[in-house]
């Protein structure tokens, strides 16, 4: 008969007294489960297991007596708030998200000390970054886990130490989604792995290293940290041309100090929320002979033959309220400077535009605008013929959100970056609402890129990264 580690007969679990401790490895072997960093922001976690299984029909009887389970699965799905001080969950180091080529190389999701691409070891011993989520379970008689019960003091109450765990090993990243809507920002992360572990020999939070210092508390990242409104000159943000052209509804009549020192008045834009996402899909090579991950002390090999199926799926949508058609004249191809005809051809957002290299603005896929390329001088004119083939249906959309946020201790700004790259695309635009019931029209502009590109990172500066050649 098992015994439960608190002595509190009724007690219960809920979000008080609960915790999540996450430790990340890019190597194929065990690590001690109790090197975990706390989670903060944790609004809610979920556990779904999977058992696949199969009856087998058994000559002479009609009830199924044999039975045989496949590989298990346990999805794990976090949700969070991020607070200026955390990190993504998933995240480049600092170390490596430099400007240029070089840079780009670095911050890639699939490079070797990111997430990589494989789960059998390269040259330099670096194979899929891979996950243990530890969750923690104290009694709910203390206020937070790791405090001091409010009514009996700590050296009396036999429960201030004990706790219950769970570890799901050696998982790996399936998807992470943010949306960004007018109450703030939601980080949410789906993982897998086909094993956990009850924690028997560790039964106390000081076998984690938690104090009563595990509470924290911090200004959440919101809406109005998102930097899109300045003018493209200072904004650190970058938005693609339809977005802009749609959205972008005039100026404010607040202003604010560029970085040149000049007074410039803020954007306006009409967007309701923000989403992004990265998809990661699996295959794994069938091993004759071996359920990888089924043998003691080798459970870490359940990812050896795994690998990544490229590119990863990165998308992000914007959404808004409608104030007046979209300009589609701003941003496509077309053979006349008056009425635009959006027409059943294949060159519609796939003829290349240029981003003007002072403001970060991409043109898209309209022609060339007077001055805007570096290379070329003297572009073709607006209504001109269609603009040289070595530029003709390129993906060339950036997307790069930047929230900032200042911190008085260093007396600084810090910056929360999700960077998609410069080669975006259109994938779609709907439009809904503007019904009866007295809804808004809203227009959603869909975006996708196929180079893997999505960086996640917190540091204090912004840096352009180029994409000078396949990753």
């Amino acid at each position: 008969m098992t015994t439960l580690p608190f002595s509190d007969p009724n007690g219960r679990i809920f979000y008080a007294c609960q915790a999540v401790l996450t430790t990340k490895r890019n190597v194929a072997g065990e690590s001690d489960s109790t090197d975990g960093v706390f989670l903060n922001g944790v609004q809610s976690i979920g556990i779904n297991g999977d058992m696949p299984s199969q009856s087998l029909l058994d000559i002479g009887r009609a009830q199924r007596q044999f039975h045989y389970y496949g590989q298990q699965n346990f999805e794990i799905t976090i949700e969070r708030r991020i607070d200026k001080d955390s990190d993504f969950f998933y995240f480049v180091d600092p170390s490596d998200y430099t400007a240029g080529a070089a840079g780009y190389k670095t911050s890639h999701a699939l490079y070797k000390d990111n997430l990589h691409d494989k789960g059998f070891a390269d040259d330099g011993g670096k194979s899929l970054r891979n996950y243990d989520i530890t969750i923690l379970y104290a009694p709910d008689k203390f206020s937070y886990i790791g405090a001091e019960n409010d009514a009996t003091p700590s050296s009396s109450d036999p429960d201030k130490n004990k706790i219950i765990s769970v570890t799901y090993k050696s998982c790996l990243l399936s998807n992470i989604e943010y949306t960004i809507g007018v109450d703030g920002v939601t980080e949410s992360v789906t993982l897998f792995t086909k094993q956990f572990r009850f924690n028997k020999d560790l039964s106390t939070l000081s076998a984690y290293g938690i104090d009563s210092n595990l509470p924290q508390a911090g200004e959440v990242l919101k809406r109005q940290h998102l930097d899109i409104l300045k003018q493209p000159i200072d904004r650190k943000s970058r938005l693609p041309q339809e977005v802009i052209s749609m959205f972008e509804v005039g100026n404010a009549e607040s202003v604010y100090d560029g970085d040149d020192g000049t007074i410039r008045p803020l954007k306006i834009y009409g967007l309701n929320s923000i989403s992004l996402s990265l998809s990661i899909d699996y295959s794994q090579i069938p091993d004759v002979g071996f359920w990888r991950g089924s043998e003691k002390d080798k459970e870490y090999e359940q990812n050896l033959f795994s690998y990544m199926n490229l590119p990863l799926q990165v998308t992000c949508s914007f959404t808004g309220v409608a104030r007046r058609a979209l300009e589609y004249g701003d941003f496509i191809w077309t053979d006349s400077a008056d009425d635009v005809f959006v027409r059943n051809t294949d060159v519609i957002f796939g003829a290349s535009g240029v981003m003007d290299p002072t403001t970060g603005l991409s043109y898209g896929g309209g022609p060339y605008r007077d001055g805007l390329d570096p290379s070329n001088p003297n572009p073709p004119k607006y209504g001109s013929p269609k603009p040289p083939s070595d530029v003709y249906n390129r993906t060339d959309r950036p997307i790069r959100l930047v929230f900032a946020t200042f911190d008085p201790a260093a007396n600084a700004n810090k910056f929360h970056i999700i960077d998609l790259g410069n080669n975006n695309y259109v994938s779609s635009i709907s439009t809904s609402g503007g019904d009866t019931g007295g809804g808004n029209v809203e227009t959603t502009i869909t975006y996708q890129n196929d180079h893997s590109d999505m960086v996640l990172v917190k540091d204090t500066q912004v840096r352009d990264l180029i994409n000078e050649k396949p990753f």
